[in-house]
């Protein structure tokens, strides 16, 4: 399962509670104890030095950590979740049409 953030998130704060717990780290694993749990971080700043990077950017990217990740023939045998926020759910998108 990979989490992907929105617009002025962060990779483990855009799922995390005031008291520091990740959500999708530290409960979501307790559930799906077989599952992976993944956040993907990209730059998603608005203010001050904005990023100038482009959704093909972070999409490419998004490939390439997966490719990585997903190497081996059974790793490319389990499910994979995509979970985006905002403009994370953006990139999934983009993601899904090149494939």
């Amino acid at each position: 399962v990979v989490f992907i953030h929105g617009l002025s998130g962060h990779a483990i704060g855009s799922w995390a509670a005031s008291n520091g717990k990740c959500w999708p780290r530290d409960f979501l694993g307790n559930d799906l104890a077989t599952a992976r749990i993944i956040t993907f971080g990209y730059d998603a700043k608005l203010r001050g030095a904005k990023s100038t990077s482009q959704l093909s950017d972070y999409g490419t990217q998004l490939l390439l950590e997966l490719s990585d990740l997903r190497e081996s023939t059974e790793e490319q045998r389990r499910p994979l979740f995509l979970v985006g926020h905002s403009f994370g759910g953006t990139i999934i998108t983009w993601v899904g049409f090149q494939s």
